[in-house]
C-alpha cells in the first residue's frame, strides 16, 4: 500500500505543476485585458442607475481622436493627416475651439495643449448650462437634453429627480472632458438626454450636492418645466420674433373659407397669402397661408374655424 501511494505521489506532481503554471498564465491574460478594455463606453444594463433599462453612460475627451482615453501625438499626427487629406471629415474631438469646423486652429491648439502651454481647450467655453426655471417644450416620444458643468474633484455631483418617473426617461449620460490631467479641480461637461414618454407638465430638478452628507442643502438647485405634447397634436417650437406659417385649404366644391383666432395678443397675424389662387376656376382648391409671429415667451394657442361646416383646428404654439 505505501509503495503504491508513493508511484501516486510521483506521478501527481507533474500534472500539478503545470496546472499551477496553466492558472498562472490564465491569470496573466486576464489582468492584460482588464488593462486595455475601453472604458469610454459603458452599458447601464452592467449598472445601477436608478433601475432605468438602456441607459448607456460614456466618455467624450476632446483632443482624443483615436479613442484610446489619452491625447497624445499619436492624436495630434490624426489631425494633421486628416487635414491634409481635405476630406472635409468631421470628428467631434478634433474639434478642440468649438467652431463645428475642423482646421489649422485646432491643430494649433493641439500642439500649444500637448506642449504643456495651455491646459484646457476653449471649447469648455461654448457649452451652456442649463437655466434655473427653463421651460422645455417637446413633443412625445421625442428627446431633450439638459446641460449642466460638474466638478467631481470637489465631490460635489448632480442628481436628478421627476415629478412623474413615468413620463419621462433618462437615455444616456455624457461626460464632456476638455482639459488637462495635470489641471487641478478640472470640470467637465455632463450632458443628459432624456426621452419624453407621456404629454403633460412635468418637472425636472436637478441638485448639486455631495452623496455623503446628508440633511445638507445643495449648493446649487436647476429646476426645469417639461411640457410634453401629444404626438397627435398640431405643435409649432419657435423662438422668440420668429416668424411661423399656417396653410389651411381654401376653396374646393364647398367653397371652404378660413378664419383664425388667437389666445394672446403676444402673437401677431402677420400676412395672408393665397398660394395657387385661380379665381377664374370655380371650384379650384388652394392654400391660404398664415403667417405670425411671437413676441414673448410662453404657450399660446391658434384655433381655425373652417367653413361652411365650422370645422375647428386648434395649434400649440411654444415660444422659447
Amino acid at each position: 500500500m505505501k509503495r503504491t501511494l508513493k508511484t501516486q505521489t510521483k506521478e501527481l506532481k507533474p500534472i500539478s505543476h503545470s496546472i499551477k503554471k496553466h492558472i498562472a498564465i490564465s491569470l496573466a491574460v486576464l489582468m492584460l485585458s482588464l488593462i486595455f478594455v475601453p472604458i469610454g463606453s459603458v452599458n447601464a444594463e452592467s449598472l445601477t442607475n436608478e433601475g432605468i433599462s438602456g441607459f448607456t453612460e460614456f466618455t467624450t475627451i476632446y483632443g482624443d481622436l483615436n479613442n484610446d482615453l489619452r491625447v497624445n501625438a499619436l492624436d495630434y499626427a490624426l489631425m494633421k493627416s486628416l487635414l491634409l487629406d481635405n476630406t472635409g471629415k468631421y470628428i467631434k474631438t478634433a474639434d478642440v475651439n468649438g467652431d463645428n469646423e475642423l482646421n489649422v486652429l485646432d491643430l494649433s491648439l493641439m500642439k500649444q495643449f500637448l506642449l504643456g502651454s495651455i491646459l484646457r481647450f476653449p471649447v469648455g467655453n461654448t457649452f451652456v448650462d442649463t437655466e434655473n426655471g427653463s421651460i422645455i417644450y417637446v413633443e412625445q416620444n421625442k428627446s431633450f437634453e439638459i446641460t449642466l458643468e460638474e466638478n467631481g474633484s470637489t465631490g460635489y455631483q448632480w442628481f436628478y429627480s421627476i415629478s412623474d418617473i413615468s413620463a419621462l426617461n433618462l437615455i444616456s449620460e455624457e461626460n464632456l472632458i476638455y482639459t488637462s490631467p495635470e489641471l487641478d479641480g478640472a470640470p467637465i461637461q455632463k450632458i443628459w438626454t432624456f426621452e419624453a414618454l407621456e404629454p403633460g407638465t412635468y418637472t425636472l430638478t436637478f441638485e448639486y450636492k455631495r452623496p455623503w452628507q446628508q440633511g445638507i442643502a445643495p449648493i446649487e438647485i436647476v429646476e426645469c418645466t417639461i411640457i410634453v405634447s401629444s404626438s397627435d397634436e398640431n405643435v409649432i417650437n419657435v423662438t422668440t420674433n420668429e416668424p411661423f406659417s399656417i396653410s389651411m385649404q381654401e376653396g374646393g366644391i364647398v367653397g371652404f373659407t378660413s378664419t383664425c383666432k388667437i389666445s394672446d395678443e403676444s402673437v401677431l397675424l402677420v400676412s395672408e397669402e393665397l398660394d395657387d389662387f385661380r379665381p377664374e376656376i370655380a371650384d379650384w382648391l388652394y392654400s391660404r397661408i398664415y403667417t405670425f409671429i411671437a413676441t414673448e415667451p410662453g404657450q399660446y394657442k391658434i384655433v381655425f374655424t373652417q367653413r361652411p361646416f365650422e370645422t375647428k383646428i386648434v395649434y400649440t404654439v411654444n415660444v422659447k
